[in-house]
């Protein structure tokens, strides 16, 4: 089969009949991006050398086309392309310390210690990037008993400053926990009302009310009339507005269902049959735990904290 003109030829065809003929300034900048682009994507180097590599050739081309449509794109690209090398870089720096965590034989508290200055100086340093955003999270989690609210009010007054419109600020709310009553309020009550992501909304939403739902059983937040509503009709809002976003391989409708109609405490007491649950292998078959009624079964499970 007779294959049609590689992009490259098409290029330097385009760029011959401009030097014959005179193309304009736009013309000829537009042939250089799209040949430089080229060059770019068959390059087999990695993200940072590639980089590094042609940062040099988009600032020439940049300066050359000064005014062009095709010099605005080649800074874009400049911008751009740091921030992906950025973001690479400081992805591998935490993979590293979150292994030399892993791998330290101190006891949970003294690596905590050690590796406190550690997580600090790599989210300053690649501050911006969602791996600091990462350890801002790690400190706020092992934050210091006596300094608590203090640390982290001041970390998540800087994660605010710079991230409060990213969407991976939802995952503070894996965090609920380690923040007052007050501080609850203001950070998260602040994303529910102010993030222009979805997600965001729905997430800071859900662990909200999960959190309330959880506290009040163990009498951790006051088991008032008016907090049960608000959870109520918090739940209600996520099967309305958000049912179809995706969450931890379900949406939140149905998680948000779940909640809402979770068994009771007098439902699940010792002594009552348990309710139907309904589930499917791991072979994709259907399963109903009424179907082992006067069977012996043995249950293998495993919890993690």
């Amino acid at each position: 089969m007779k294959r049609g003109p590689s992009l490259r030829l098409l290029l330097t065809s385009l760029m011959l009949a401009c030097f014959v003929s005179g193309c304009s300034k736009e013309d000829r900048a537009a042939s250089a991006l799209a040949e430089l682009g080229e060059a770019y994507s068959a390059s087999e180097l990695g993200l940072a050398k590639r980089l590094s590599e042609f940062t040099t050739q988009y600032e020439a081309l940049a300066e050359k086309y000064a005014g062009t449509r095709a010099a605005v794109d080649a800074e874009t690209w400049l911008i751009t392309g740091t921030s992906a090398a950025e973001e690479e870089e400081a992805s591998v720096e935490l993979a590293n310390l979150k292994e030399a965590y892993a791998e330290s034989e101190l006891s949970r508290t003294e690596k905590n210690e050690e590796f406190t200055s550690r997580y600090e100086a790599l989210a300053g340093e690649f501050w911006g990037t969602e791996a600091a955003l990462e350890a801002k999270f790690w400190l706020i989690r092992r934050a210091p008993r006596d300094a608590r609210s203090a640390t982290i009010g001041e970390a998540t007054d800087a994660i605010f400053a710079r991230y409060a419109e990213s969407p991976h600020i939802k995952r503070l709310g894996d965090l609920m926990s380690s923040f007052s009553v007050e501080q609850r309020e203001k950070y998260f009550g602040g994303l529910r009302e102010n993030s222009p992501h979805a997600e965001v909304r729905a997430a800071v939403i859900y662990d909200l009310a999960r959190y309330k739902k959880r506290y009040m059983r163990y009498g951790m937040v006051e088991d008032a009339p008016e907090t049960r509503e608000q959870v109520e009709a918090d739940l209600n809002l996520l099967m309305e507005e958000y049912a179809d976003l995706p969450t931890g391989g379900s949406t939140y409708g149905v998680m948000a269902d779940a909640l809402l109609n979770a068994y009771t405490d007098e439902e699940l007491a010792i002594g009552q049959r348990a309710p139907e649950i309904i589930g499917v292998t791991a072979d994709g078959k259907d399963i109903r735990l009424g179907q082992f009624l006067g069977r012996v079964v043995v249950i293998d499970f495993w919890g993690d904290w």
